[in-house]
């Protein structure tokens, strides 16, 4: 990933943790939501509540996301975001009015909640301490929540898939998907103390691909990866480039018997043959996943 727009300071040897109290001379943090954007790059710092925090960062050329999430203190003007994997320790600085960078003094701008017309094809997806977790809202009411966990198989630990599904409500602004709630923006989603990024938007589809809806995952050993047919002409693939950066692709198809053809509108022009349920795209053996 190119150089990022936060810039990650040195951890410091010693914090004064303080627990949130309002004052009245610096904004007030909790439940709030922040961006930083250059023609490259753009960043999304999220307090969903006093305690959690969540730091996107998406390159737009490379289609990389990094996604950390943590906790913060205040310390008067500083605010300060640790996690578990993360390297360093992120610092802001807030005045009455803004948040800044820490390192640059530029101020972030305000993200305010935002009502989706519809939610159906889309995809959103996370890395959260080293798992990977894909979401994807099927035009027929069902939400496939997708968790590979220990993304980087770290030794000695379990690693796979994990999958859930349960129908879902959406109006405007709010999800409801089981017990879970959600709340969305723009171009992310806030669940619980959590925010994620949405990797391919709501898309119509008439269903008639036989691929439409389904999930065919990465059969490998190593970094695992997945790809969803979100519409009967639409396709996303998310690949982990590590326990917190991952990649994904946004692209089309047509499918004429068992010949696949997956194109993503720049380079990529690849014909796959499909048998026994497995294709094979860019050197990437898919299988395909039979849901709960």
């Amino acid at each position: 990933m190119r150089k990022t727009i936060l810039i990650i300071a040195v951890a410091l040897t010693s914090v004064a943790c303080s627990k949130y109290v309002i004052d009245p001379l610096r904004i007030n943090i909790d439940n709030t939501y922040w961006s930083y954007s250059t023609d490259e790059q753009t960043a999304r710092v999220c307090f969903p509540d006093g305690e959690h925090a969540s730091v996107l960062q998406l390159d737009y050329a490379s289609h990389t996301c990094q996604a950390l999430h943590g906790t913060y203190s205040l310390d008067g003007h500083r605010v300060l975001l640790t996690g578990n994997n993360w390297p360093n320790e992120i610092k802001f600085v807030r005045t009455f009015s803004h948040l800044k960078n820490n390192s640059t003094n530029k101020n972030l701008t305000p993200v305010a909640t935002a009502p989706h017309t519809s939610i159906a094809g889309s995809v959103w997806t996370t890395m959260s301490d080293n798992n990977l977790n894909v979401v994807y809202f099927g035009h027929d009411g069902t939400c496939v929540d997708a968790t590979f966990i220990n993304a980087i198989h770290k030794e000695g630990l379990d690693y796979g898939w994990d999958w859930h599904t349960d129908n879902y409500v959406h109006e405007g602004k709010n999800i409801k998907v089981g017990n879970l709630s959600a709340t969305l923006f723009d171009d992310m989603m806030q669940v619980e103390d959590k925010c994620v990024l949405i990797t391919a938007p709501a898309v119509e589809s008439d269903g008639s691909s036989a691929l439409t809806g389904t999930i065919w995952t990465y059969d490998t050993k190593s970094y695992p990866g997945l790809i969803i047919f979100t519409s009967d002409s639409t396709f996303t693939r998310v690949l982990v480039g590590s326990g917190v950066v991952y990649v994904y692709l946004n692209g089309t198809y047509q499918l004429s018997g068992t010949s696949l053809t997956m194109k993503d509108g720049g380079d990529i022009n690849e014909t796959c043959q499909l048998s026994a349920d497995r294709f094979t795209f860019l050197e990437r053996s898919y299988v395909k996943v039979t849901l709960p």
